[in-house]
């Protein structure tokens, strides 16, 4: 059963929200083994932060991620489209943006995401972009020819057209 912290976090005296060390290593843990891709970046796009999930997800480790350009990870025809996601967030800082868009993994394998993104201000009044990535791959990928073929040809596959006159 799930343990709740009895006084996860208190405000200094300069009103900031101080965690304790058992917050934030639960904090920590949903960060980094969440089944989501998460990323932080700045406004030009330098990655801050991504959990381990994120960058194994894509081939690569959390180091060789940041401090690079989240840019880096996108299909080369979507990098200009995942430019102006990223400055639609920034421009409407405080809401929350979708899309679908295609990355690159490091092996240059390509998957689909669904990214729901975010620009915040951080307590030291800086803004940051979250980006939460969903692989929908599985959903992207057209059906099999034969299928298709199969419904042009047969509109009504299984029943007998007698039944339709």
């Amino acid at each position: 059963m799930p343990q709740q912290l009895e006084e996860p976090c208190d405000m200094t005296a300069s009103g900031q929200l101080h965690f304790s060390a058992e917050a934030e290593a639960q904090w920590r843990e949903l960060f980094e083994y969440s089944p989501v891709m998460y990323f932080m970046v700045d406004p030009a796009g330098t990655v801050l932060a991504v959990n381990t999930f994120g960058a194994a997800q894509l081939g690569y480790s959390v180091s060789e991620l940041v401090g690079q350009s989240v840019l880096k990870v996108f299909f080369p025809d979507d990098k200009a489209a995942a430019g102006k996601n990223l400055q639609l967030c920034v421009q409407t800082a405080g809401q929350q943006n979708k899309w679908e868009i295609r990355k690159v993994r490091k092996d240059g394998t390509l998957l689909w995401v669904r990214e729901n993104a975010k620009a915040v201000r951080r307590s030291d009044g800086n803004l940051i972009v979250l980006i939460a990535c969903e692989d929908i791959s599985d959903h992207r990928r057209p059906r099999p020819a034969r299928r298709y073929m199969m419904y042009r040809d047969d509109p009504y596959p299984g029943m007998s057209l007698s039944l339709l006159k």
